[in-house]
């Protein structure tokens, strides 16, 4: 075809071929662009089925729009012979980049050519680390777009990634893709794909879901940790064998420098059982993320405490942190990454705090997963609804609720059963729990919410409320709130204090809360960057929103921005008036502390820990200031260790007292 004029596309060259077409470089005349033609085979231009699987790749990839997924421009015949007009990518496949001496031996019996080869046993090299997490979260990227409007590529290989010089990655080929509202086609109920990235579930001709793509994926990252295959096999029935019964070789014994962070992250891709394995291509570049940063050294330049040192104790101020520092990070990632699930028990107390209540968890029936955060939503809101009257009702914090999950070794549960609820809320010392269920959002919002003995788990009450048309997620929690109180028996007094609008303490946006949602995920999770884009967009859509401002404010502080966050102060101030009164305390303290006042800030923290006793991030500040800003490193230390009481695995509070150690004079602690 090379020379000839098809549409308005001039050929140039041929890139490829494969079963389901040929690939050749063309010039769009119009635009004055280069595209990639991908047309049919001739051969199978009678083949209905397969025409209709090509059409589809194209209907699928052009409904999206993607950085990392090959853009398609049209489809388009010529002479009987389908065609796509895509996205040129001047690059090499990842088959490419990883194989290093592939090639074709001649088929067997009299037939010599090349044209019935079978493939040389693949020999592939593994790829840095760096590179293999930045191509993974570029995939995964891709994918929660794909899955994101109900496609799902099952067909997740080398030879369908292509990677630039840049190293920007691109999906292509969907010609595999499963389109919601699309009837399944004839042979993809049989093990279309190949065979060696395929997911158990599909090498059984069941129906897959995204979570198929999440084990092809998770393939992919194997082999570029190894440059071998998790499954294998002499021929296509045992690769299918191996896939279904076998588990693959421990990165570990294959790559040294493999973190084990990393090694979980892969075999949580490839657990055979679906509902166990990673659920969602977010979930997947979340790891990621986090294995990432917890990879680099303990500082960074995002990380690290502004620490004043006098001049005269610098020389030997980094070595010896430095060795303090490197041992208390060996230990922490030895204690959060070993396969062998050690874990930390959170101290229980012996008696529960009277009137103290946590709010635990609403399952999400109709959306498990809960990917519009509709039950973190309802958690947050209800805790703070509820938080306002510490005199009469004691709420443990989201923060401290999550803090001893994270010591239970269960971070990261999407869905918290009973049991686990049960578990969490006897750690924190509470005398009742609240857990509850989201039977509908779509059209009215429907909750039921029990409320429990801690200690025995024993129901005590529940309540059921059904959100008025056009009523949205604060009205319906407003509703709750109340009946909640009143289950309680709380004084008169509590419930008045505890019946204002909860949407006048936060917002009236659903899609403002849920982004400072995300903004707060991301603040646990060090995704500084991250967070400050979520809290912009929260006040993007609302632009009264107290608490986003006040969290900007102290990440811009903390950069020794402090004019942009005196500023976000002065915003927050101005619509703090119905704020908790924990939280006006937060932006009162910020204020000081910006302004050079940080006795007075000290002051209000303390009253915060005063009516909170467990709020770790006030410990967390007081110690930061008492250090950094008044050079008390004794009080430093004191705040460091309640904060480390309430949290074993709290970095940021080994990192400071590693310094205010070092301020006392005490080098060997």
């Amino acid at each position: 075809m090379t020379g000839q004029t098809i549409s308005h596309y001039r050929i140039l060259e041929k890139l490829g071929e494969g079963g389901m077409g040929e690939v050749y470089l063309a010039e769009d005349t119009k635009l004055h662009r280069q595209v990639a033609l991908k047309f049919l085979p001739k051969h199978l231009t009678v083949d209905k089925e397969a025409s209709e699987r090509f059409e589809r790749e194209a209907q699928a990839a052009a409904a999206l729009n993607h950085p990392n997924i090959v853009t398609i421009h049209e489809i388009g015949e010529h002479e009987g012979q389908v065609f796509i007009a895509m996205e040129y990518v001047a690059g090499r496949t990842l088959k490419d980049i990883v194989s290093v001496g592939t090639g074709l031996v001649p088929g067997r019996g009299r037939d010599l050519s090349l044209h019935n080869a079978v493939p040389l046993p693949l020999t592939s090299r593994p790829l840095p680390l760096a590179q293999v997490i930045d191509i993974t979260i570029q995939l995964a990227s891709g994918l929660a777009a794909a899955h994101a409007k109900g496609i799902v590529h099952r067909d997740i290989k080398p030879q369908n990634i292509l990677v630039d010089k840049d190293n920007h990655v691109k999906i292509l080929d969907f010609g595999l893709a499963k389109l919601k509202g699309v009837s399944s086609l004839t042979k993809e109920s049989s093990t279309l794909g190949t065979v060696h990235y395929m997911s158990p579930e599909q090498t059984m001709g069941k129906d897959v879901d995204q979570r198929s793509d999440i084990w092809s994926l998770g393939v992919v990252l194997y082999e570029m940790l190894t440059g071998k295959l998790p499954f294998k096999g002499d021929y296509e029935q045992a690769v299918i064998y191996s896939i279904l019964n076998e588990e693959p070789e421990l990165l570990t014994n294959l790559r040294q420098d493999v973190p084990s962070e990393l090694q979980a992250i892969v075999c949580k891709c490839l657990e055979k059982e679906i509902e166990v394995r990673t659920q969602h291509a977010d979930d997947l570049i979340a790891d990621l993320k986090r294995a990432k940063r917890d990879s680099k050294p303990l500082f960074t330049s995002k990380q690290r405490p502004k620490v004043l040192i006098p001049a005269a104790r610098k020389r030997r101020l980094w070595p010896v942190a430095g060795m303090i520092l490197a041992a208390a990070a060996a230990a922490l990632l030895i204690f959060l990454f070993s396969p062998f699930k050690v874990r930390v028990e959170p101290p229980e107390s012996a008696h529960a705090k009277e009137n103290s209540l946590a709010v635990m968890y609403f399952e999400n029936i109709q959306d498990p997963q809960d990917k519009n955060k509709t039950s973190q939503m309802i958690t947050a809101l209800l805790t703070t609804g509820l938080s306002d009257s510490p005199r009469y009702l004691q709420v443990v914090s989201s923060q401290r609720l999550y803090d001893i999950l994270k010591l239970l070794g269960r971070e990261g549960l999407k869905v918290i059963d009973k049991n686990v609820a049960t578990e969490v809320a006897r750690k924190a010392g509470v005398q009742w729990m609240v857990t509850g269920k989201i039977l509908k959002e779509e059209p009215n919002i429907i909750l039921v919410s029990e409320i429990s003995d801690a200690g025995s788990g024993k129901i005590l009450a529940t309540q059921r409320v059904n959100g008025a048309t056009g009523e949205d997620l604060f009205a319906v929690v407003d509703k709750l709130s109340p009946q909640v109180v009143k289950a309680l028996t709380l004084p008169e007094q509590a419930q008045k204090e505890l019946e204002r609008p909860i949407s006048e303490a936060t917002t009236r946006s659903q899609d403002a809360y849920r982004s400072y949602i995300e903004g707060i995920d991301n603040l646990e999770k060090h995704y500084y960057e991250d967070a400050e884009r979520s809290f912009q967009k929260t006040l993007e859509l609302d632009p009264n929103f107290a608490m986003a401002y006040y969290w900007l404010a102290t990440m811009k502080n903390e950069r020794g921005e402090y004019q942009a966050a005196k500023e976000n102060i002065a915003q927050a101030q101005k619509f703090s008036a119905k704020l908790t009164q924990k939280e006006k305390l937060y932006i009162k303290s910020l204020e000081d502390s910006n302004s050079g006042n940080f006795d007075q800030s000290i002051k209000t923290l303390q009253e915060i820990t005063a009516r909170y006793p467990e709020e770790k991030d006030a410990y967390l500040t007081m110690g930061w200031i008492f250090y950094q800003k008044i050079l008390k490193p004794a009080e430093a230390i004191r705040c460091m260790k309640t904060v480390i009481a309430f949290d074993p695995l709290c970095k940021d509070a080994y990192n400071i007292l590693a310094y205010a150690y070092d301020g006392t004079g005490d080098f060997e602690k």
